[in-house]
């Protein structure tokens, strides 16, 4: 009987993948794909791979995060995340705050499509094609390094991405120009300089941090020191099965 059940279970996800692949040509007719949560997302824009097509159809794109999101964000919080992709998140974000939403994503390929997402949904939100760094970074641009699979592209691609100068903007001069309540970081690796000294939190109005981890890039020592430092400001960690790379932290 346990058997039967493995298999009853199986059956769905192997579905999904079946109907993604058989969409994927059709998707210049298609031309979007709502969520089953209401948000309208390009899926026929060059910058979106086969791989991320699929995620996006078979609702698992950023889904832990963005079930976190949904269920953590509050509406006079002011949100600010860090790598967002095409904008899935910070769209719903936008959806639940009353308040301001500012995202950041180092791809220039991906911004045109943020764009046209926020098109889509009939709102607005600040975008900013920069990256953000540590208070002692001493340069104004840096190599971000583009890959197929957006997903993959980061400061640490070097070996196989295609290289870009991008802007940077320091920790600091973020928090004081936005004051953020809601901290949303998802940069494939990046988040080893963004935390490598937590000091900023100290004299923030950060009480929530979404954050997810790359270890196959940082490795998990760097993770556990991340970790340990956040908690030392003062924030508790919120155990749940958003995802296992995902970590929610609250300051009470």
């Amino acid at each position: 009987m346990s058997y039967i059940k493995k298999v009853l279970r199986f059956i769905p996800r192997v579905t999904n993948v079946i109907v993604a692949e058989l969409l994927y040509p059709f998707r210049k007719i298609k031309q979007t794909h709502t969520t089953k949560l209401g948000v309208k997302l390009s899926i026929n824009d060059p910058v979106i791979s086969r791989q991320v097509f699929r995620e996006i159809v078979k609702e698992h794109y950023e889904a832990g995060e963005n079930d976190c999101i949904r269920t953590t964000l509050e509406p006079d919080d002011i949100y600010v995340e860090l790598g967002c992709g095409v904008g899935f998140n910070s769209i719903t974000a936008q959806k639940i705050s009353k308040n301001k939403v500012v995202a950041f994503e180092a791809n220039p390929k991906l911004i045109s499509l943020i764009k046209k997402n926020m098109a889509l949904n009939h709102i607005a939100f600040d975008v900013h094609n920069e990256i953000v760094v540590s208070n002692d970074f001493d340069k104004n641009e840096i190599d971000f390094f583009i890959k197929d699979d957006h997903r993959e592209s980061s400061i640490f691609s070097e070996i196989d991405g295609k290289p870009a100068k991008i802007k940077v903007i320091k920790l600091n001069d973020l928090i004081k120009k936005y004051n953020p309540t809601y901290f949303c970081v998802d940069i494939e690796g990046g988040e080893v300089e963004i935390f490598k000294d937590v000091s900023f939190l100290k004299n923030s109005n950060i009480k929530k941090i979404a954050l997810e981890f790359h270890p196959s890039i940082t490795g998990e020592k760097v993770i556990s020191d991340i970790v340990r430092r956040i908690l030392n400001e003062g924030f508790y960690f919120i155990c749940d099965d958003f995802n296992k790379n995902f970590f929610y932290f609250i300051r009470l």
